[in-house]
């Protein structure tokens, strides 16, 4: 995300723990005009399942509560009305609450599909593959493609380039993925529950 200083510094800063979902959040309800760029972003890999629903985990606690943004800048003027920003709050609070009970809802509908008849369950069949496999395999394809396609500075020299060492284990173990996404939101969830308070931050980091 890129942000001019002026935006920034008006926002009073870059929110923790994750800076660009936060700071998105509160432009989005001041009505910032945001478009998308074309520029590549390389991140940071992750090799392990730990690290995946600990990125997801910092991502969930960034959005759960869209109504502590709203609050942060509601001294500062906006484009949008009242009813418009508790939309845009009560819409984060959905994609929320999707994410927390979307893929075992999902895995039930797909279970279920079996006893519903058979075109029932081709249909439960063919969303799963779409999902996972077949999506994951294009995306293994366009990879290569991607990367070619960044240009690095002069300075830097060529670009690091890392690969699954099984893809066709990465295909097949797919469809598990919003389940890996989920158990981060999950995890920390749990730890508030039982009085295990985590204090993490993108900076801290």
């Amino acid at each position: 995300m890129a942000v001019h200083l002026s935006a920034v510094r008006a926002l009073g800063g870059f929110p923790e723990p994750m800076e660009d979902l936060g700071t998105g959040h509160r432009l989005f309800l001041l009505g910032a005009d945001l478009t998308a760029t074309s520029v590549a972003v390389l991140d940071e890999p992750y090799t392990e399942p730990s690290g995946v629903t600990s990125l997801h985990a910092l991502a969930f606690t960034a959005s759960a509560r869209p109504d502590h943004h709203a609050a942060a800048i509601a001294h500062l003027p906006t484009v949008l009305s009242r009813p418009a920003k508790a939309v845009l709050v009560v819409r984060e609070w959905a994609d929320e609450a999707a994410w927390l009970i979307g893929a075992p809802l999902a895995a039930a509908a797909v279970v279920s599909a079996w006893w519903a008849g058979p075109a029932w369950t081709v249909a439960a069949a063919a969303g799963m593959l779409l999902h996972g496999p077949v999506t994951t395999a294009r995306l293994l394809a366009l990879a290569p493609a991607l990367h070619r396609a960044v240009t690095a500075p002069p300075l830097l020299g060529p670009l690091p380039w890392t690969s699954p060492a099984h893809p066709s284990a990465l295909i097949a173990a797919s469809p598990f993925q919003p389940f890996v996404r989920l158990a981060g939101p999950w995890r920390l969830i749990f730890a508030k529950v039982a009085g295990r308070q985590r204090g993490f931050g993108k900076t801290e980091r």
